[in-house]
């Protein structure tokens, strides 16, 4: 899909550095409240078994 019309460039964010600061504060939240980081891997292995491998459910929530 060509991306330029929302002024991104193909495979990325507009911003890398943006991302490096949601990462540090992710990463900050996961130290300071670990349970945060814990659900945050349920949500990661949720998304690597369910909707990535389903192409029902990839084509339900029209994800790449």
């Amino acid at each position: 899909m060509d991306s330029a019309w929302h002024g991104l460039r193909d495979g990325g964010s507009p911003c890398q550095a943006a991302d490096r600061v949601l990462l540090a504060a992710i990463a900050a939240l996961d130290v300071l409240l670990p349970l945060s980081g814990l659900s945050l891997l349920i949500v990661l292995a949720l998304d690597q078994l369910l909707i990535r491998r389903g192409p029902r459910l990839r084509r339900f929530l029209r994800t790449a």
